[in-house]
């Protein structure tokens, strides 16, 4: 941690709050011995409480004001993508060169001893800033996104393709007698359960069963 960088970030002007945090959360680890700082994305995610793709932004927005300049680092041996290395215009004058003109902050390379060579992103070498949004759907992609209506489960309320066949009087005391339980048929009369008998819904021993005398 540098005092003199944390004040130095609190002392700049002209930055969106979430923007000021973002520097002051890469001063804070900054070594002021060794003016190395780089902290992984998702550490300064946790530490600013945004998405990795909204620190994201927020560091293209400090690379536009001249106060960082983003450094891709691989590892010699392994050639994986190791975290960013970090300058800050409190160390260094980072005052555009002639090239930086035309050349896009991510692909500017180091060749300082503080960090090892940086490689271009790009999807040849799989290296680049992580974004969290999805593809967009493109008719020449087999793949696609979009959610189809016509697969969509959820039945909406009044929409239900076949509407329930409302019972009867009769056949609602049917379907009681048929559970077998007496506590549910009290109400059902003698002359009810003829009447079901009758219609064929419930046999004599479905009504004796339910406590229900025809």
């Amino acid at each position: 941690m540098s005092h003199a960088a944390t004040v130095w970030a609190i002392q700049q002007r002209g930055l969106k709050p979430a923007t000021k945090l973002v520097l002051w959360q890469l001063a804070d680890r900054h070594n002021r011995d060794t003016q190395r700082c780089d902290p992984s994305q998702a550490l300064l995610a946790h530490d600013c409480e945004m998405s990795r793709s909204t620190v994201n932004l927020h560091l293209r927005e400090l690379e536009k004001h001249r106060l960082i300049r983003r450094i891709r680092r691989v590892d010699p041996q392994t050639r994986r993508q190791i975290s960013t290395y970090y300058e800050l215009a409190f160390d260094t004058d980072l005052a555009p060169c002639d090239d930086d003109a035309d050349e896009a902050p991510e692909a500017r390379q180091k060749t300082s001893p503080k960090a090892p060579k940086a490689v271009e992103p790009s999807p040849k070498s799989g290296l680049g800033a992580v974004s969290e949004k999805t593809r967009k759907p493109c008719p020449k992609k087999a793949e696609s996104r979009v959610r189809k209506s016509d697969t969509n489960l959820v039945i909406e309320p009044g929409k239900e393709p076949y509407a329930r066949e409302a019972l009867s009087p009769l056949q609602s005391k049917a379907q009681l007698i048929l559970t077998g339980k007496p506590f549910l048929c009290t109400a059902i009369s003698s002359v009810a359960a003829r009447e079901c008998i009758v219609a064929g819904l419930v046999t004599p021993e479905d009504c004796r069963a339910a406590g229900v005398q025809p």
